[in-house]
């Protein structure tokens, strides 16, 4: 495993931690409070998840970009995935699935999510997030002839994909059903945000597998040097 996978993967625990921390003492300081709390947005959790999204998208650009051939039109399909990786990053600090979710609300009998089954989250995780997960595993599955250029690659990059849905979509669902005030609220947020985060660092490790098998030099990225090729990327 690449050093900075390491790193990547402490951080999401110790962010799951310190949410841990600020709810137990919530009395401690409001400003550490809402810094690290998982639940709120335009705070350190968000912006790092943002940021890792942003990462990924990028390596998988690189990727795309040292297959593409002009000769093979399915070359061409490579770049949607960093796209759609640059518009999940994007999603983290625009709120996009949100605002998104409150539109839904007009599928709702009375065309308000409240006083039904789904007053605190809405159907956004049915309406796109399951379709999302469908079509992103369908693309990586369709691609997979590019993406096997590293056995392990593959899926690293679908078990982070299925992680971050079914924590973002498929965990925050159970909101809907636990008291705000209940402990099991605390767990459900912290399995929610941490799935989600340990979700895109194993596809930034599949995307660093991808690199690798592909000729690049990632002693920037904590990768022996001796075990990379030609091309580098520092």
């Amino acid at each position: 495993m690449p050093r900075s996978v390491r790193v990547l993967y402490v951080i999401d625990v110790t962010l799951g931690l310190a949410y841990f921390l600020v709810v137990m003492f919530p009395n401690l300081s409001y400003k550490l409070w809402h810094f690290f709390h998982l639940e709120l947005e335009q705070n350190l959790p968000t912006w790092y998840s943002s940021t890792k999204l942003f990462v990924l998208a990028v390596l998988v650009g690189l990727f795309a970009l040292s297959r593409y051939d002009r000769r093979q039109p399915t070359t061409l399909a490579l770049f949607a995935l960093p796209c759609m990786f640059l518009a999940l990053s994007l999603d983290e600090i625009a709120e996009l699935h949100e605002w998104l979710g409150y539109r839904l609300d007009v599928l709702f009998p009375e065309g308000d999510r409240a006083a039904t089954a789904f007053e605190y989250t809405g159907i956004w995780g049915f309406v796109i997030g399951i379709p999302f997960l469908l079509i992103s595993l369908g693309l990586l599955l369709a691609l997979r002839r590019h993406l096997r250029i590293s056995a392990a690659a593959l899926p690293k990059l679908m078990v982070g994909m299925v992680l971050l849905i079914v924590g973002a979509c498929g965990v925050e669902t159970f909101a809907n059903f636990i008291d705000r005030e209940s402990p099991y609220f605390f767990l459900q947020v912290l399995g929610e945000e941490v799935l989600e985060m340990l979700g895109v660092t194993t596809m930034i490790w599949g995307s660093i597998d991808l690199l690798r098998a592909q000729g690049f030099k990632l002693t920037w990225l904590g990768m022996p040097g001796e075990e990379a090729s030609e091309r580098s990327l520092s």
